[in-house]
């Protein structure tokens, strides 16, 4: 099985304006996955159910997620991104439309799930721009669509707080349905026609992905170190809107959402990261970033777990793990996106594939803890994927800094 691409006659180059247009869709498309978060205390009741138990619509979406990166993205690699992605919006927003009509909580789940799976087009739009990038601007490049991303993380909470305050919680998935219409139009007018594609049959693409995390080490541990950090990512935004909506703190949609906007910290560790890579500092940078990223998910649970009380050390907690969980993710693509240049689609897929289990298994066990437990158990869990990412992060280094010793002498 090969793979090795066509040989490239034009390469369309990715920048300015159309880069701009690329990470708002990023942003846009991914927000489908966390609207439901701040308006899970509506959704519940309308369904007649607890809200610490709608936490598995989270997980329901993620899922969606999960296959979407398994069965979609790999085709980035074969399928020109001027047809695939617009195919994808057009998805969302079919979704969208029923989750906004679901007149049951059963049809809603599956609902989400679809909007899940096709939240996916931003991980089809990330290795395109790694492909088509100037190559001195790559990691700068990928990280404006991670910040486009994360924008999208963090303000759809702040959106879908707003509209639900004002119009419904249904009217967020109206308006998202227009939106995923539009950018389908507007990214099909948008992007360039590539050079001729590979042309693997699918269930070898499927299989490239697979081989990729079983023969790629560093793969396999950059996927799983990411896991851990979006995992413990998920715990905070899964537990978060059940928390603030009890005493003390008793806010609304409204003031849950705008809780968003304080995460956007993460955006200029993104960006940062980006700057560092592409200034050429070597390696080693890349290490020391992902171990002091993963010092701030670990201390952002302890600001959770004994603050759990004081808006202050929530406010504190929020930062610290938007900007570690970015940094995290930003140094992981860095190392990954110099792998092999012709699969990025299937390097994004197996590592996504990962890295989204990792959040599915976090936002289940802070359901799970909530239920039981409450806030202080919800913040243990996250407090134990925190330990998992500070320690892989070290052992990454130290394994890096003996590698580096043996290759000098």
């Amino acid at each position: 099985m090969s793979l090795t691409t066509q040989p490239v006659t034009e390469r369309p180059v990715i920048e300015g304006h159309l880069l701009l247009i690329l990470a708002v869709a990023t942003g846009a498309v991914v927000a489908n996955l966390y609207f439901c978060q701040p308006i899970l205390p509506r959704i519940a009741s309308a369904f007649h159910h607890s809200v610490a138990s709608l936490t598995f619509v989270v997980t329901a979406t993620q899922i969606g997620y999960a296959a979407g990166l398994a069965l979609l993205v790999p085709l980035g690699d074969i399928i020109s991104r001027k047809r695939l992605v617009p195919a994808i919006f057009l998805v969302a927003a079919f979704g969208c439309i029923l989750c906004a009509l679901a007149p049951s909580l059963v049809l809603f789940l599956v609902a989400s799930a679809i909007v899940g799976m096709a939240s996916v087009a931003g991980q089809i739009l990330i290795p395109f721009v790694a492909d088509f990038a100037p190559p001195e601007r790559r990691s700068r490049s990928v990280a404006r669509l991670m910040s486009g991303l994360l924008f999208g993380i963090l303000l759809a909470r702040t959106f879908s707080g707003v509209i639900a305050e004002f119009f419904g919680w249904r009217s967020v998935y109206f308006a998202s349905t227009i939106t995923m219409a539009g950018f389908a139009v507007l990214l099909y007018l948008s992007i360039p026609v590539e050079p001729k594609r590979s042309s693997i049959r699918y269930q070898e693409l499927l299989g490239a992905a697979v081989m990729l995390m079983i023969h790629e080490p560093v793969l396999r541990r950059r996927s799983l170190l990411g896991a851990l950090a979006f995992g413990g990512f998920a715990v905070l935004w899964s537990s978060l809107s059940w928390q603030l909506s009890r005493e003390p703190f008793a806010m609304n949609s409204l003031t849950i959402g705008l809780f968003g906007i304080i995460g956007l910290s993460g955006v200029f560790a993104a960006n940062m990261v980006g700057r560092i890579a592409d200034k050429g500092h070597g390696k080693m940078i890349t290490f020391q970033v992902t171990l002091f990223a993963g010092a701030a998910v670990l201390l952002a649970f302890l600001f959770f777990l004994f603050g759990a009380s004081s808006l202050y050390a929530i406010v504190f907690g929020v930062i610290l793990l938007d900007a570690g969980t970015q940094g995290v993710q930003l140094s992981n693509q860095t190392l990954i996106y110099n792998m092999i240049s012709d699969s990025r689609s299937r390097i994004t897929s197996a590592y996504m594939f990962t890295y989204f289990l990792g959040g599915t298994l976090g936002s289940a066990l802070a359901g799970i803890a909530l239920e039981r437990s409450g806030w202080r158990a919800s913040s243990l869990v996250g407090l134990g994927f925190g330990c998992g990412v500070l320690v892989l992060s070290y052992l990454e280094l130290r394994r890096h800094q003996h590698a580096s010793r043996v290759g000098a002498r």
